[in-house]
């Protein structure tokens, strides 16, 4: 056993340990979840060569698509006027919000309060739209936790005498997509839900097939199928509500003002950064020394705003974007360019974390290596300066054990931000990462299956380790298409695991707990069908509404 300083050593020792399980190991279910156990046998498809010209030969080399970005956000022209002006009109139309908010007289608490010493009426009363139930529910799931389904037997009274909902229902097209949304806060043991899910999907399916185009609900429907909301990147449905709250009308004018202002505000803090970032990535020269790798910069950054997007949440952002673009550099020469005498060579310089350890690498490795020295070692002087210098007890079975069930960068990714987020994330907070609570558990495998789904085509073209698709076809019998199909399932009832704890009280704040279910929305959102981060003109849409264009006004 030994004791780490902080968290910064172990983010790295996690990490190396997900490319270095020995080979032909069964993998097993240390830890309980939602999900079937999956036993992982890894046959690598690599072998250690006896010269250079071999190991030359022996590269895994991906040929993945060029950065299509450049220099466009380090020579951003930002206007600090402009900046200046949308903050003081911020808080001025956020006084007027708040107002309006006060003056409502039905808060959460008051809904929570009538529901639960009503229920019984409430369900029976038949003039209650399924609009308004399914945003309580909504409401209430998100703000105060477990309901003891009481909302689901609500929803008992839209059903007719044989158990299905009601085809009158079908008339209300809003509140059909309202209750598809909320269908996605589902836990196990909600089969209404279930069900409530399958309905309101089907008509939903069909009616954007049948349905004209100009329908003024016809692109929030799309959307909301392509991407549910709580599935989606914070962030970026935001954006996507404050087109369709405006092009719905009657609304309220100083809630739309204000959302416009205040998104516009924010998006200059993001440009500003992404443009700190980018000079400091361009400054590595890492991407012009490194080529077989994935450049992408600002895809990472795109990846930390899916985290945390809050505007006081910039140092976890920077920092977080810093390290994980130089893990993904060590994931691209681990998986599509190095051999295993040079994985060997840097995992030992990973082990010593010492600058003398450049000295043994090949030279395409020493400046990523260099880099990760640097960064870790400007970050930990600032937080021994702020007092959050801890330890935190580690042991190689414990890795063994965490990498083994599921290989993931979660946990690294996950202390990266917190280590960002100043006092609330102390050692309690990192205590509680390092044990692999449930949902981060079920957010690993969320991650690997929806990755390995998209990507194991393009990686199986090289000589790479097996994806999860391809274990569950072999170990099954079946075919792709099934494999896919089952995989799929286990991330349905995972997001159930997720909804579970996230509802459920837990032993850190909210917001900690938050960047866990973001970074399974941010899982959806890259790998939903296809590999967003590797072929990235599919981000491309994204990235120019989040860090390029402000919302017209």
């Amino acid at each position: 056993m030994a004791t780490l300083k902080a968290p910064l050593t172990a983010i790295l020792l996690h990490y190396k340990g997900f490319h270095h399980l020995p080979p032909n190991i069964s993998s097993t279910n240390k830890h309980s979840t939602g999900f079937p156990s999956l036993h992982l046998k890894r046959s690598p498809k690599i072998r250690a060569s006896s010269s250079t010209k071999e190991q030359e030969n022996f590269r895994p080399l991906a040929d993945f698509p060029q950065d299509i970005w450049g220099d466009h956000f380090i020579s951003l022209s930002l206007s600090d006027s402009k900046f200046k002006s949308d903050s003081e009109q911020t808080e001025v139309l956020k006084e007027e919000v708040k107002q309006m908010l006060m003056s409502c007289s039905d808060s959460v608490d008051k809904i929570k309060s009538t529901l639960k010493s009503n229920w019984i009426k409430f369900s029976m009363d038949t003039l209650i739209s399924l609009r308004k139930m399914t945003t309580i529910y909504v409401l209430l799931q998100m703000h105060s936790g477990h309901l003891d389904n009481m909302v689901t037997r609500c929803l008992l009274v839209f059903k007719n005498k044989d158990g299905r909902f009601k085809e009158s229902l079908l008339g209300d097209t809003e509140a059909i997509l309202s209750l598809y949304e909320a269908a996605h806060l589902r836990m196990h043991g909600e089969p209404t839900l279930d069900e409530a899910l399958a309905f309101t999907k089907t008509h939903l399916e069909s009616l954007v097939a049948n349905s004209n185009t100009q329908h003024h609900n016809y692109r929030h429907i799309r959307n909301s199928l392509k991407q549910p909301f709580h599935f989606g990147m914070p962030r970026l449905e935001a954006r996507k509500y404050v087109d369709v709250y405006e092009s719905q009308g009657g609304g309220i004018d100083t809630l739309l003002k204000f959302a416009k202002t205040d998104y516009d505000r924010v998006q200059f803090m993001h440009q500003e950064e992404l443009r700190e970032i980018s000079k400091w990535w361009k400054e590595t020269n890492i991407p012009s020394k490194l080529t077989y790798i994935r450049n992408r910069i600002v895809e990472i950054y795109f990846w930390t705003v899916a985290i945390s997007f809050e505007p006081h949440h910039a140092r976890a952002r920077i920092w977080h974007s810093k390290q994980l673009m130089l893990l993904s550099v060590i994931d691209d020469t681990y998986d599509a360019y190095g051999t295993p005498e040079e994985h060997q060579l840097f995992t030992k310089a990973i082990e010593r974390w010492n600058y003398i350890a450049l000295d043994e690498l090949p030279e395409e490795m020493k400046p990523v290596y260099k880099a990760l020295l640097d960064v870790v070692c400007e970050y930990e002087k600032v937080v021994v300066a702020e007092g959050r210098y801890f330890s935190v007890m580690y042991t190689k079975e414990a890795e063994y054990n965490t990498s083994s069930h599921v290989t993931t960068g979660v946990t690294v990714m996950l202390a990266a931000t917190y280590m960002g987020m100043g006092e609330v994330a102390g050692a309690k907070e990192f205590e509680w990462l390092f044990s692999v609570p449930r949902i981060c558990r079920a957010t690993m495998i969320l991650a690997r299956i929806m990755d390995d789904i998209a990507s194991h085509e393009f990686e199986q073209r090289r000589p790479h380790i097996p994806s999860i698709v391809e274990c569950y076809m072999k170990e099954n019998g079946v075919s792709q298409e099934e494999a896919t199909r089952a995989l799929l399932e286990m991330v349905t009832e995972g997001w159930k695991d997720i909804n579970e704890e996230m509802m459920r009280p837990n032993p850190v704040p909210f917001t900690i707990i938050l960047r866990v279910v973001n970074i399974a929305r941010l899982g959806d959102v890259l790998y939903r069908d296809v590999d967003r981060y590797t072929n990235s003109v599919l981000l491309k849409d994204y990235i120019t509404v989040l860090f390029i264009d402000p919302i017209t006004r």
